[in-house]
């Protein structure tokens, strides 16, 4: 958990929470494709893209991609409507030190 939480707060430095988010929605999203579907979940990329998704998709399990899917959907939901007292940089922290 320390290495992740030090490398989201290198990228934050980088980029904003808003990139960071949609980017780890967006793995998140291809992993559990990969995990579910396989190959033929991801035909529309490049094979060794697709082939470095199932290696890394391997390390979790589909629940597991599932459950932090939600999470990301929720933390979406919370920042969209105001529901939170949180910053977008503090959730991402959050959700990051859970894993």
């Amino acid at each position: 958990a320390k290495i992740s939480l030090t490398l989201l707060h290198q990228c934050l430095t980088q980029d904003p929470p808003e990139i960071i988010f949609f980017m780890l929605a967006r793995q998140i999203r291809f992993l559990i494709l990969a995990a579910d579907l396989g190959k033929k979940g991801l035909v529309q990329m490049e094979s060794w893209r697709a082939e470095k998704l199932i290696r890394q998709a391997q390390r979790f399990t589909l629940i597991k991609l599932m459950k932090i899917y939600r999470q990301l959907l929720k933390i979406e939901v919370q920042q969209k409507t105001g529901q939170t007292p949180f910053t977008l940089s503090s959730q991402l922290d959050l959700l990051v030190a859970s894993l």
